[in-house]
């Protein structure tokens, strides 16, 4: 007859490390990747002009002839591309990240030379609009906080199934 093989109980302590470590890191990847994965779509939203409001609401005429006559970018919230370069992830916490321009960044003017403006606050007008300015809302930062929104509860379920594979293949080898 064989012999049955001893039960292994684990130490307790010994499993709490294994899932600390594995949670925690796979929660700041996936967190960090899920971050710029919207970066990316915020940027390129602005590069390829595929917002509805860029679409629906285009230029006013004579800015897009005084942008073109200065050989600036034609497209809607590309001037000279600044804005749209200075958008970034920040890293806050272990678990907390942001997608945002920085806190200091300001506006150019066409000849790229610093203005007293600041970019969240041009994004702010180009996402709400202005009365005062003349400018209409061309929300681009809310269709993206609506689509992380959409896609927060897969990332959830990503993140649990990658730590849960992660502890269980270590927990077997401890």
């Amino acid at each position: 007859m064989a012999r049955r093989r001893k039960a292994r109980i684990p130490k307790f302590r010994k499993f709490a490390r294994i899932i600390k470590k594995h949670v925690k890191r796979v929660v700041e990847d996936e967190l960090e990747d899920f971050a710029w994965e919207l970066h990316g779509e915020l940027v390129n939203g602005i590069l390829m002009q595929t917002f509805a409001s860029f679409r629906t609401i285009p230029l006013r005429e004579s800015y897009l002839k005084r942008k073109i006559a200065k050989g600036l970018d034609p497209r809607v919230m590309i001037r000279t591309g600044h804005y749209m370069e200075s958008i970034t992830v920040f890293r806050h916490t272990d678990f907390e990240y942001e997608v945002n321009v920085p806190k200091d960044a300001v506006a150019v003017d066409e000849n790229r030379d610093p203005t007293e403006f600041s970019l969240r606050a041009l994004g702010e007008v180009q996402e709400f609009g202005s009365a005062k300015a003349n400018v209409p809302a061309r929300p681009h930062w809310r269709v993206i906080i609506r689509r992380a929104k959409r896609k927060a509860p897969k990332v959830a379920e990503r993140i649990a199934d990658k730590a849960a594979r992660r502890i269980r293949r270590d927990f077997r080898r401890a």
